[in-house]
């Protein structure tokens, strides 16, 4: 069973607290130039969910929490402890819960964090749920062994990763070490379920098929 907690949310003021409540989505157009990059460089797209994502993060957001002041809640009437003077106990918040006021922001700002400093990537100024890392070889152009119209080899398009995050889940794809690498390093902070082929994106049906070099 599943209860979702709606605490504290009248403490966010409308026009004021709005950044610090959301939780940031990657936008459509987005989603759909990795697509078409990911087309180009003839790469499939994988896919993952971070489980409990929200109760990793910490309570961060001053509009929750101010001058110090601790989250207290009631529990529910199936779990009411008491003191040895018979009182009521409360449950002191010490982590974010699923309906909480800062929930989602601190969970991107928990996750962003991961991306940027441990992971090294760098994310878009246009859309902040979008990150890339790409060496300087890089070239959309280099992904076919042959070139179509010279017949001549090119040169690889080198290390590169290109990752989408909406809330709690996300896409990614790169070359076989980078991803390999993004992989591992995610797993040492998150519990995460990644998956070989990502198939819906955002409510959208994603269909690939693996290119095959010798019969195009």
């Amino acid at each position: 069973r599943k209860v979702r907690l709606v605490a504290c949310g009248n403490t966010s003021i409308k026009g004021v607290h709005h950044n610090t409540t959301h939780a940031p989505t990657a936008s459509p157009v987005s989603i759909r130039t990795l697509v078409a990059i990911a087309t180009k460089l003839r790469k499939v797209i994988r896919s993952f969910d971070l489980e409990q994502c929200y109760l990793q993060a910490p309570i961060q957001q001053p509009c929750l929490l101010k001058d110090g002041a601790r989250l207290l809640m009631y529990p529910p009437r199936e779990l009411i402890l008491k003191d040895k003077w018979g009182r009521p106990c409360v449950f002191q918040v010490t982590s974010n819960l699923y309906g909480l006021a800062s929930g989602g922001a601190d969970s991107f700002t928990h996750v962003d964090a991961h991306m940027v400093n441990e992971q090294h990537l760098a994310a878009s100024k246009a859309d902040p749920c979008l990150y890339a890392k790409r060496a300087e070889n890089f070239s959309f152009h280099s992904a076919a062994k042959t070139d179509a119209d010279t017949g001549k080899k090119r040169e690889s398009p080198g290390a590169f990763l290109f990752h989408s995050l909406y809330t709690d889940d996300g896409v990614y794809f790169g070359d076989k070490k980078s991803e390999k690498l993004f992989e591992d390093t995610l797993s040492s902070k998150f519990k995460v379920r990644v998956n070989s082929v990502c198939q819906f994106i955002l409510g959208c049906r994603l269909e690939q098929t693996l290119w095959d070099d010798k019969n195009q």
